[in-house]
């Protein structure tokens, strides 16, 4: 039996390697709409790219850029356009794909939308601190606002920019009614073979085999106003992004690795700190240096991880006592019937029992 069950940090990943740059899947998901929509499919385009359709049900999870960047290159074979994912920024606004969106919109204005964008761009795509901590700097140069993507070279890839350049001009006409603020677009890759697409796409000259990935603007557009919101909402969606972020954060502590690598093979057994180590890759010393200097051992991180998974699991209702100790690696029920007890004061089958 195998169940969907998310960490104590909430956030899932597509990937054993927990280092690896990611991007949202609420992007993944909507780019593969976009392409199905435009002749791809779908099992062919999610398969090649080495991604579970699993992952993509869920906005929160994440999914690895090497994989997503395997998707939208053979999405361009599918569909025969070499400008897919030039045209999918284009048409998929970030509010279809992301939170994130949803909070900038309810800035005042563009300059707070970019503060906020900035503080949360980690939810859309994350290079795990390799690279500065704006992605979007503001530059003023010789009378002119350029808009500058500083991201690390693990997550710049030419056809991730320019989606992402193309819904960044494309929104200006949603949010402002006109894009006429955009003066000109740099691209740092060489010019494509469907140049005439980003001409047609972006409206303003476009340069390629330039030394940054940029758009210079109207410098009044920072100020201009955006449409009138409403404060609470903003307050609502900002907390859920703010808690997102956290997540995200926990989940590349060394200790949520060690709680990805437990929770693959829980079901086989009792864990124990040689077998995770050496699944790691890592001396049993290394494993429990690393967890010390987070503050936790390998017993306490292994009981903590039960408990939840253990209140995750009987809270469905759809998983019984006797599977719920399977599935945690118990070897009999009375054992994980003691532990839970211990946890919360009460059996499991009580637990079971208790409304949603």
């Amino acid at each position: 039996m195998t169940l969907p069950v998310k960490t104590m940090t909430s956030v899932e990943y597509a990937s054993t390697d927990l280092n690896e740059p990611t991007v949202a899947s609420g992007i993944v998901s909507g780019f593969v709409e976009f392409a199905v929509s435009n002749g791809a499919n779908r099992h062919h385009l999610i398969a090649n790219a080495g991604i579970d359709v699993g992952w993509l049900l869920d906005r929160d999870s994440r999914v690895p850029v090497s994989r997503y960047v395997k998707m939208l290159e053979s999405a361009r074979q599918e569909c025969k356009d070499p400008a897919i994912a030039l045209k999918f920024g284009e048409r998929y606004s970030l509010a279809e794909l992301s939170i994130v969106a949803l909070v900038c919109e309810t800035c005042a204005t563009a300059a707070e939308a970019l503060l906020q964008m900035n503080r949360l761009s980690r939810l859309l795509i994350d290079d795990n601190d390799r690279g500065p901590a704006e992605r979007l700097a503001i530059e003023h140069k010789s009378g002119e606002v350029w808009m500058v993507l500083t991201c690390d070279k693990s997550v710049d890839h030419p056809l991730i920019t320019e989606s992402a350049f193309a819904r960044i001009v494309c929104s200006f006409d949603r949010l402002l009614g006109s894009r006429e603020c955009v003066r000109e677009v740099h691209f740092a890759h060489g010019e494509p073979t469907y140049s005439d697409e980003h001409q047609r796409v972006f409206g303003v000259p476009v340069r390629f085999g330039t030394d940054k990935n940029a758009i210079r603007i109207d410098a009044a557009a920072l100020s201009a106003p955006l449409p009138p919101s409403d404060p609470f909402a903003f307050g609502v969606l900002s907390d859920r992004a703010t808690h997102l972020l956290a997540a995200l954060k926990r989940a590349q502590t060394f200790r949520a690795q060690v709680e990805h690598k437990i929770m693959l093979t829980l079901h086989m057994g009792q864990p124990t700190i040689e077998k995770v180590s050496a699944g790691m890759g890592v001396s049993v010393q290394i494993l429990a240096r690393r967890l010390a200097d987070e503050n936790i051992t390998f017993e306490v991180l292994l009981d903590e991880l039960r408990h939840q998974l253990a209140l995750n699991y009987l809270s469905d209702g759809k998983v019984s006592v006797k599977e719920t100790a399977y599935l945690l690696g118990y070897s009999e029920a009375s054992s994980f019937s003691r532990a839970f007890k211990r946890w919360t004061g009460t059996a499991p089958s009580k637990r079971r029992e208790l409304p949603d």
